[in-house]
């Protein structure tokens, strides 16, 4: 089966955030009202009758919209809306009337939250509240970045609360973004999107054993981030469907295993992709009686229906907009801006972004255009899949030109030429990375990857290098100065009598990192080489800015550097495996072959070329020589890194050492390595001594 959905707009409000629309609970197939909000501050209710969209109440809640949601008395209907906004929480009731106004006096802004009965819990950037009848029954401070509630930390980890106490900490694969309750699943089962694309299904078995996670939809190609979840019975026949919102503007549905179908593999049965990043989804019935759609609220405040109703009547937000601005004067200019369509299926009628700004510039009488503060989303994840850094960035209108700069070296990995271009890349005084792009089509939104110039990073079987230091630095100065220095380092730190622990895994060739530090002592752990000399050199040059002394403590293995090579062997030698299949494969084209009895003269292998040939120029394009090239600087760098430890300079010998990674052989790539420089053949490991094994 094969939805066939048709949009219906709704309407335009201002910016807005995950968590930021609701249906009101209504019977199966049963007209619901909507409740959205944004963050101007503009929280509204509104459902259609007779083809139109009714305002039914609006209200102005003083400070941006961060969350929504229902609530109610335990066995009545859900019809209590809950809004989070600064660190205030307000309630209203189905009609529009606040009957609540909660103060929760926290110092963080409140981003996410989850109302039970008589039960709230709220969660900043870093603390987790609950609260019963409005009053503080428990806190927990987080470490890491929340996410959403139950609590969902973003540096890989989902935690388990009870009594507001970590009952279960689950170490993820990659970074969360939305928690989803499944709404016909029993009560121990949690959806998770995460922002590699894909969706994860936790069994957590009342909370009294182990937590099973199963992969529900699997990260594809260059999938966008999961940014908002729902389950609903789209087809009347009992079973939810699983209806998804990414990044990208991708609206998805797929079938949903039920109880004991967990063999059944979901299938998606409708994908369409909007020019909008989705902010929030709800599926229910809004349009029209008897018809199921999903509500979709976008990035830029559009708001739209996909409904299995077959609609031939356009619905204009022109009325939307008159009640919303509620200015006689201003109808006639607001008007002219609105482009009305009469489409088949469905209407063209929203403000366009820049036209949206004048529109908002009159609703804040302000008498000449002036530009507003701007609400900039931005992401900045790790791809584990091509090993760079991913940046997102998004804004409420059409960006002219982006400029990147950074303190350390990058290189500037990916970014779509069809939209723009690099018009300069100078660097500033104090960067050592610099690019100025113009994008050349009208979008807000802009997307980039990034690699360093050497991956990083723990697995107590491992050869390891030691770095210790001492000094009279503070827990805070050792912490801002690995923030600066290493991806993902929480921004706030546990109890200050223990020391802090962090582990990492490169994930281009798997070495690993141990940090361990407090105040005036750090000491840390790799089989990676290269990772002990970057350290040693930030850390050195960020205690001389603020003239710390340190006493600095390496110790070389020296079983790691063949180790790291057989690490990064297999790679290498994939990569130029689908180069030398290329090269065969131009040569074979130029051989004039034209029937199955030429084919047949060719060697088995030539033949198995020509037959995967779509496939070796796909590898090619994606491996080669980018990959290659990247990996051959990987070891590039360990080499002169491994000789520094002991004062030899090698950096003459590159040029030899890249000649035979071309031809790659693990035991000449080790040889080569043992015969740079005066060696010490005694195999102890040491500051001064360095073998090879």
């Amino acid at each position: 089966m094969e939805l066939e959905l048709t949009r219906i707009d709704y309407g335009n409000i201002g910016t807005s955030s995950a968590n930021c629309l609701k249906l009101i609970p209504n019977e199966y197939k049963k007209q619901q009202k909507v409740v959205v909000g944004d963050l101007d501050g503009s929280l509204q209710f509104f459902s259609i009758k007779k083809s139109e969209a009714q305002i039914a109440y609006q209200s102005y809640v003083g400070k941006k919209v961060a969350c929504i949601q229902l609530g109610g008395a335990p066995g009545t209907t859900m019809d209590k809306v809950f809004v989070a906004t600064d660190n205030v929480v307000k309630g209203y009731n189905k009609k529009g009337k606040m009957f609540l106004s909660f103060d929760t006096n926290l110092t963080e802004n409140i981003k996410c939250m989850y109302v039970s009965g008589t039960d709230l819990i709220t969660c900043g950037n870093h603390v987790y509240s609950h609260y019963r009848d409005c009053k503080d029954v428990g806190t927990y401070l987080c470490g890491d970045t929340i996410v959403d509630v139950v609590a969902l930390c973003q540096i890989i980890v989902l935690r388990v609360l009870e009594h507001c106490r970590v009952r279960q900490t689950i170490e993820l694969e990659s970074v969360p973004t939305v928690l989803h309750v499944p709404r016909s699943f029993p009560t121990d089962r949690i959806l998770c999107g995460f922002a590699d694309g894909k969706v994860s299904i936790f069994y957590f078995g009342n909370f009294t054993g182990d937590v099973k996670q199963e992969v529900l939809i699997k990260n594809e190609l260059n999938s966008s981030a999961i940014t908002c979840l729902d389950t609903y019975d789209l087809d009347g026949e009992g079973k939810d469907q699983l209806i998804i919102g990414r990044r990208d503007g991708t609206v998805q549905i797929y079938t949903m295993p039920m109880g004991n179908e967990l063999d059944v593999e979901p299938r998606q049965i409708y994908k369409e992709v909007f020019p909008e990043s989705i902010s929030a989804i709800q599926a229910g019935c809004v349009y029209s009686n008897g018809f199921i759609e999903i509500v979709v609220l976008s990035y830029n405040g559009s708001i739209f229906g996909l409904t299995t109703q077959v609609i031939s009547v356009s619905l204009s937000d022109k009325e939307v907009i008159k009640k919303i601005v509620k200015r006689p004067d201003d109808t006639n200019a607001i008007e002219s801006q609105v482009i009305e369509g009469n489409d088949e299926n469905q209407t063209i009628s929203l403000v366009k972004p820049k036209e949206n700004y004048k529109i908002n510039s009159q609703l804040m009488n302000l008498g000449v255009s002036s530009t507003n503060l701007l609400d900039i989303t931005s992401q900045l994840n790790l791809s584990q899949e091509s090993g760079t850094m991913n940046l997102f960035l998004e804004i409420p209108y059409s960006i002219e030109t982006v400029t990147l700069q950074s303190e350390v070296s990058l290189e500037l990995a990916y970014f779509d030429k069809s939209i723009g271009e690099i018009i300069d890349s100078s660097t500033p005084t104090g960067y050592q990375f610099s690019a100025k792009i113009t994008l050349k089509t009208e979008t807000n939104r802009f997307e980039a990857n990034f690699q360093t110039i050497e991956g990083q990073y723990g697995n107590q079987d491992r050869p390891y290098n030691t770095l210790s230091l001492k000094g009279s630095f503070s827990l805070a100065e050792i912490h801002n100065w690995l923030e600066q220095c290493i991806p993902e380092i929480p921004e706030k730190l546990g109890g200050a009598n223990e020391p802090n622990k962090f582990y990492f895994k490169n994930v281009l060739i798997g070495s690993l990192l141990e940090c361990k530090f407090s105040k005036g002592q750090a000491n840390f752990k790799s089989d990676n080489l290269t990772t002990i000399s970057i350290l040693k050199d930030f850390l050195t040059k960020e205690a001389t800015k603020k003239r710390i002394k340190l006493e600095i403590s390496p110790e070389i293995n020296n079983a790691s550097i063949p180790h790291i090579l057989k690490l990064v062997a297999p790679k290498i030698i994939d990569f130029l495996h689908i180069r030398k299949e290329l090269k065969f494969l131009r040569a074979l084209r130029q051989v004039d072959i034209k029937t199955e009895e030429d084919f047949n003269c060719l060697m088995p292998e030539y033949q198995s070329i020509l037959n995967r040939a779509e496939e070796i120029e796909a590898a090619a394009a994606k491996h080669i020589p980018t990959e290659l090239n990247r990996y051959f600087g990987i070891l590039t760098d360990y080499y002169i890194d491994c000789f520094k430890f002991k004062g030899i300079f090698v950096k003459d010998r590159v040029n030899q050492l890249l000649e035979v990674l071309d031809e790659f052989e693990l035991d000449k790539v080790i040889a080569f390595f043992n015969n740079s420089g005066q060696l010490d053949s005694s195999g102890s490991s040491g500051a001064a001594n360095i073998e090879f094994i």
